[in-house]
């Protein structure tokens, strides 16, 4: 960002619809930048396609910028309701935070959709990816990944994609051993490695 200038010679991609002119050039600057990105990606991959070394590349962004002010490009657009982050839906908060990823590899051909998860699960999802022994505290958040892939700010998704809320007993439960487990890495005595991982390896049933 930001997107409200003419950083490209010229905009291959034109908006339409009940947005205001300046909304229209903005969101048509960033598509072209994520056009741009796409093609970048491709030579990349066409690249390594050819090589003989295995290679694997994770591809993926940051949140969504603020497009116009105060979100103006969503909330014209439709996407959220509000310009008031405080006013977001669970849903609208979850769609303004996620990006699309994709892990790409030389030597792996099967296609699969692991759907939504945390940024900080995808390391251990990509240790498993390439068959690769997990440290302990990966084992942990892994864990923690297959019974909650997202954890956000006062909820969570479960693995069938159910919205639950700060208050339901499996979201405190989860947080409660984040944070023991974090604060034993960070600040505490490291018990995690001196123990049998077992112990700290969460087994609740979201349902």
């Amino acid at each position: 960002g930001q997107y409200d200038n003419n950083r490209y010679t010229e905009n291959t991609i034109k908006v339409d619809g009940p947005l205001s002119d300046e909304s229209k050039l903005i969101l048509e600057t960033f598509s072209q930048g994520l056009l741009d990105a796409d093609r970048s990606l491709e030579k990349l991959i066409d690249y390594l396609e050819e090589s003989d070394e295995p290679t694997i590349v994770v591809f993926f962004g940051d949140h969504l910028p603020m497009l116009g002010k105060r979100y103006s490009v969503y909330t014209e657009s439709g996407y959220i309701q509000s310009n008031d982050i405080s006013m977001w839906t669970t849903e609208e908060a979850l769609n303004m935070r996620k990006v699309p990823f994709i892990i790409w590899s030389n030597f792996k051909q099967e296609k699969q959709n692991i759907g939504t998860i945390n940024t900080s699960f995808l390391g251990p999802y990509l240790l498993e990816y390439m068959n690769k022994e997990l440290p302990k505290y990966f084992k942990f958040i892994n864990s923690i990944a297959k019974v909650l892939p997202v954890i956000g700010e006062g909820f969570a998704l479960t693995p069938d994609n159910m919205f639950i809320t700060e208050e339901h007993e499996l979201y405190k439960e989860i947080i409660r051993e984040y944070n023991l487990i974090q604060y034993d890495q960070f600040l505490g005595k490291n018990y995690l490695d001196k123990e049998n991982e077992d112990k700290w390896i969460v087994k609740n049933n979201p349902n």
